[in-house]
């Protein structure tokens, strides 16, 4: 048996163990038994296997890691793009702006409450939730916002804040 023969057996057999998941089933075993009449033809040929899919995976996963990796410099670029046509259309007072390949308008986000971390336990019974599946005392941030809304006063390091996003379709 030539070592190109060899080596279009392996893929063979690489393959199927692919197609199980990654298992080396009992038709493969046999497969790899029938491989070269040797062990020590086997192993080696087993091993130059394993080398070549351990260096695959090592370049899978720098590829991974260079993609994750664009894909944060890009979503950076986006944001700073985004921000850059705010302070555009904040200079001119513009809310909306329709482009020829799309429509561009500043929207309020709806309230939403930030807490300082403290003691709420000193907060009154409405502005606190207790759980029973969790031992802690969290802040009740619906009945903070419902507060706000109807202009009663806020509990010590609670604000309530709103900020703008751009919307663009």
């Amino acid at each position: 048996m030539t070592l190109y023969e060899v080596s279009s057996e392996m893929a063979a057999i690489l393959a199927a163990i692919d197609e199980t998941g990654g298992e080396v089933t009992d038709e493969v075993s046999g497969q790899l038994d029938r491989l070269a009449e040797s062990l020590r033809e086997r192993v080696g040929a087993c091993v130059r296997a394993i080398q070549g899919i351990e260096a695959a995976a090592a370049a899978a996963q720098a590829e991974s890691e260079r993609l994750a990796q664009l894909a944060t410099r890009r979503l950076r670029q986006a944001e700073s793009l985004r921000e850059y046509v705010m302070r555009c259309l904040d200079a001119t007072g513009t809310t909306r702006l329709d482009t020829d390949i799309a429509q561009v308008s500043v929207r309020t986000n709806p309230p939403r409450v930030e807490v300082d971390p403290q003691d709420v336990t000193v907060w009154p019974a409405e502005y606190i939730v207790v759980t029973p599946r969790e031992p802690d005392i969290r802040p009740n941030r619906a009945a903070l916002l419902a507060a706000h809304r109807e202009g009663r006063e806020l509990p010590v390091g609670v604000r309530v804040v709103q900020g703008r996003r751009l919307v663009i379709r």
